[in-house]
C-alpha cells in the first residue's frame, strides 16, 4: 500500500481530519514521504515490534477509544497498516469538555477496580445547591461529580449497641478506604487533564454540629442513581440498604450522568423512628421526600453522638431498617 498517496487523497476529501499513522510489520516509525505533516501526539504506534495488522488495529482502537470515527474504507484490519483519519472537530470537542460517554465507563470501571462497590455520576450544571455547599464553591469550573460507596459489615451494625466499638472501627475504616479511592479517582482524571476536588467522607474537625460534609454525599448519591432517602434521612440502596458510606469527587470533566433511580424503597415502617433514643425523626410526615430527604432534629442527634456517646456514632436507625437485614 502506498501510504503517502492514500493519505493525500483522503486529506483532500476531508480537510478537517487529523492524520494518524499505523505502521506495518517491521516498518520504522519514520516511514513516509518528505513533506508530509504528522501529528506525533496522536501517532498510534511509534516503534512497534513486529506484529500482525490485526494486532496493530487492536492497539489503535484501544488507544483512541470508541468515539473516534474511521473512514468506512479503512475499517478492515488489513487496511490499517497505512493511515487512519480522525475527525479533528470531534477530538477537539472532547478535549474542551463535551459530554464523553466512554469516559463515564472508564471512570466507573476504574472506581470499582480500586474498591468502590457502587458508583454513579451526576451532572452539576443547572443545579441549585444550598449556600456554602455547592461543589463550585471549591472548584468553580466543575461539571460533574462522581459518587461512590462502600458497604458496612452488617455484623457490626445489627448487634448495636453491644457492638459499639466494633461499629466505630468499621465506620472509621470504611471512611479511610473511601478517602483512598477518592484520591485515586482524582489522580486518574487529572492525568487525563481534568481538575478534580475530593470531598472527605466526614466533616472536618470543628464542623460536627452540622452533621454534614462540605458537600452532601447523600444528595449526590441520589442524583447519581445509587439510592434514595428513607425517612431516617439516610440513603437506602437495593444492594445494602442504609449499611453504606459515601464519598464524592468533583471534576471539570463533563461526564455523561448515570441518572436518578427512585424506586420507593422506603415503605415508611417507622422502625427507625421508634428506635431513636432522642426522638430525632418524629416529624418526617410533612417534610420527607425520597429525592431530597428532610431536616431531622440535628440538635438532638448531635447531643446523642457527642454528649451521650462521647463522640461515638449511634447507628440504631441503620440497624432498625428492614433493608439492613436482607
Amino acid at each position: 500500500m502506498p501510504p503517502a498517496k492514500l493519505s493525500g487523497e483522503r486529506l483532500q476529501e476531508n480537510p478537517s481530519a487529523t492524520l494518524v499513522w499505523l505502521f506495518p510489520r517491521g516498518t520504522p516509525a519514520d516511514r513516509g514521504e518528505a513533506g508530509e505533516e504528522r501529528e506525533n501526539n496522536w501517532t498510534a504506534v511509534r516503534r512497534p515490534k513486529p506484529a500482525s495488522s490485526k494486532e496493530n488495529y487492536r492497539k489503535m482502537k484501544n488507544l483512541l477509544g470508541q468515539s473516534y470515527k474511521q473512514k468506512p474504507d479503512l475499517q478492515r484490519p488489513e487496511q490499517m497498516t497505512g493511515v487512519i483519519l480522525i475527525d479533528r472537530e470531534r477530538r477537539d470537542k472532547e478535549i474542551k469538555g463535551e459530554k464523553m460517554g466512554n469516559l463515564k465507563e472508564e471512570v466507573i470501571n476504574f472506581a470499582k477496580e480500586t474498591g468502590a462497590e457502587l458508583v454513579g455520576v451526576m451532572d452539576l450544571n443547572g443545579v441549585d445547591f444550598p449556600a456554602g455547599h455547592s461543589p463550585k464553591d471549591y472548584l468553580p469550573e466543575a461539571s460533574s461529580a462522581v459518587s461512590f460507596a462502600l458497604s458496612l459489615n452488617k455484623g457490626n451494625v445489627l448487634n448495636l449497641p453491644d457492638s459499639r466499638n466494633g461499629y466505630m472501627l468499621e465506620f472509621n475504616e470504611v471512611n479511610r478506604e473511601l478517602n483512598s479511592i477518592n484520591h485515586q479517582i482524582g489522580r486518574f482524571l487529572e492525568k487525563k487533564g481534568f481538575l478534580s476536588f475530593g470531598v472527605p467522607g466526614t466533616a472536618s474537625k470543628g464542623d460536627e454540629e452540622r452533621l454534614a460534609a462540605d458537600i452532601s454525599h447523600k444528595h449526590m448519591a441520589v442524583r447519581a442513581g445509587i439510592g434514595e432517602f428513607g425517612i431516617n434521612n439516610l440513603i437506602i440502596t437495593e444492594e445494602h440498604g442504609p449499611c453504606i458510606r459515601f464519598s464524592t469527587l468533583v471534576t471539570t470533566a463533563n461526564i455523561d450522568p448515570t441518572g436518578e433511580n427512585l424506586k420507593g424503597l422506603c415503605d415508611k415502617c417507622e422502625r427507625c423512628v421508634e428506635i431513636c433514643p432522642v426522638d430525632a425523626l418524629s416529624n418526617w410526615e410533612e417534610n420527607y421526600s425520597p429525592r431530597n430527604g428532610w431536616r431531622i432534629d440535628k440538635e438532638s442527634c448531635y447531643h446523642r453522638i457527642f454528649v451521650q456517646l462521647n463522640g461515638k456514632r449511634c447507628g440504631l436507625c441503620i440497624k432498625a431498617c428492614p433493608y439492613s437485614k436482607k
